[in-house]
């Protein structure tokens, strides 16, 4: 099936129906199979440099007035402006999102887990410190960054909640200030540790539950926590908290996933409206595609997606794609009349650079890297890279010259920079993640 016509998307709703979408103003249209064999034709003959009737000069001139076919002229001068905004020229640079990284070590050993290779790493044994929290602190006073109240404190792992982390957990809480605290935890221990951390001081929890105590052992090699996770949530509930439950999606979910959806249903932890559980993939963030081919191929993605989502709905939930393919649904599916931006980089430095601290005192600016590619600075050492932090600030569509001419440039923004740092460091080239697979665009109406 043709995907692309006069720089829009071809979506199929049905045999007749066609949605179009414009992929630099995302303006939608619903068109007939007619009409959109026209529009393919005209496309063509434009092509090949073959003359117009008069009747489809007229037909395609409907389109321009509608905004839904952008002129040539237009587009290169939207692209113009954007190139001219995209530059990054900071004198400080803004932190409002910071994530205190404790540990890397965890009372679980999940299959799945991206933190695996950690393991046996000297470096990632230890814990954070309070004394670890005031040098972070000091750090963040250094005159490269903007002094701006934290829109977002985030507290994680590894697993936050063990016993090396409950004298440093209060210690944050109460000496660090910010908008909105996170806590990120297995949740097994919420309530052997409820004496211990004052957990009315987070605003959030987002807690990893991966199916029934049969499931739970299997993949995260862990007995009996069902009861306890879900008896931690309780108590969460009951200060109001908003929790986000975090199902990994695997083959052993699959044949235990109606046994899941009826404990959660027999638990009641889903009836207040703050709380609610994703399904999500297994990610590599270091490859192209995104997806852990360890677990699934895109083909079985497909057919889970269409499975299950009568089972999820009735919790009102769903299997999440990728990033790049969540945001596509997002831009089809969105309400009528909802704007949405164009995005001529993945990661936006201008509104704030993200920190995530880690116990030996590296800073890396994603919660996914390692290893000296994605680090930025250290806290310890007072260092800060502003030059690599400049380099990925000024990593735009336009700066690459395969983005400058791919009709996904506005969706995509040039793809998420992980895959690359991997290799030689160079990452002024194309991650075209999903979005460059065939199979997503053969069977996009079945992903999404």
């Amino acid at each position: 099936m043709k995907r692309f016509v006069f720089d829009n998307l071809i979506y199929k709703l049905n045999e007749e129906a066609f949605l179009l979408m414009n992929l630099i103003s995302f303006r939608r249209e619903t068109i007939t199979r007619e009409e959109l064999d026209r529009l393919i034709l005209i496309e063509s003959k434009l092509e090949k440099r073959s003359p117009l009737s008069c009747e489809e000069e007229i037909y395609l001139e409907h389109f321009h007035e509608k905004k839904q076919i952008l002129p040539t002229e237009i587009v290169e001068e939207l692209d113009r402006q954007s190139e001219r905004e995209s530059e990054l020229h900071l004198s400080k640079f803004p932190v409002r999102s910071i994530t205190f990284n404790l540990t890397h070590s965890c009372n679980f050993d999940c299959d799945y887990c991206y933190q695996r290779k950690y393991k046996h790493k000297p470096e990632y044994v230890r814990s954070m410190s309070k004394d670890d929290v005031v040098s972070i602190k000091e750090y963040l006073q250094l005159p490269y960054f903007e002094d701006t109240e934290l829109e977002e404190l985030v507290v994680s792992g590894g697993e936050s909640l063990l016993p090396s982390n409950m004298d440093t957990i209060p210690y944050i809480c109460g000496n660090v200030a910010a908008k909105k605290k996170v806590l990120y935890t297995n949740g097994v221990n919420i309530l052997a540790y409820k004496d211990r951390i004052d957990f009315s001081a987070f605003d959030e929890f987002q807690i990893s539950l991966d199916g029934p105590d049969a499931v739970i052992r299997q993949i995260n090699h862990y007995d009996n926590s069902f009861d306890k996770i879900t008896g931690g949530v309780k108590y969460l509930q009951q200060m109001n908290k908003t929790v986000t439950l975090i199902t990994m999606w695997t083959k052993e979910l699959r044949s235990h996933l109606t046994e899941y959806i009826e404990l959660l249903q027999e638990s009641g932890i889903l009836d207040q409206s703050d709380t609610r559980v994703r399904f999500v993939l297994a990610k590599d963030f270091y490859t192209s595609g995104g997806v852990d081919e360890h677990f699934y191929s895109w083909d079985e993605v497909a057919e889970d997606i269409k499975t299950y989502k009568s089972i999820l709905g009735t919790i009102n939930s769903r299997l999440e794609l990728l990033t790049e393919l969540s945001g596509l649904a997002g831009f089809l599916h969105r309400p009528l009349n909802e704007r949405r931006n164009i995005k001529y980089k993945r990661c936006d430095l201008t509104r704030t650079v993200p920190m995530i601290f880690e116990p030996n005192g590296d800073i890396y600016w994603c919660l996914c890297l390692d290893g000296k590619s994605g680090k930025i600075g250290n806290y310890k050492e007072r260092f800060f890279d502003r030059d690599k932090v400049e380099k990925l600030g000024n990593r735009t569509i336009f700066k690459i010259e395969q983005c400058r001419q791919c009709k996904l440039r506005y969706l995509c923004g040039g793809g998420c920079v992980l895959p690359l740092t991997s290799g030689d460091g160079e990452v002024y080239r194309p991650a075209c993640g999903p979005l460059g697979d065939p199979f997503v665009w053969e069977n996009l109406e079945k992903l999404i």
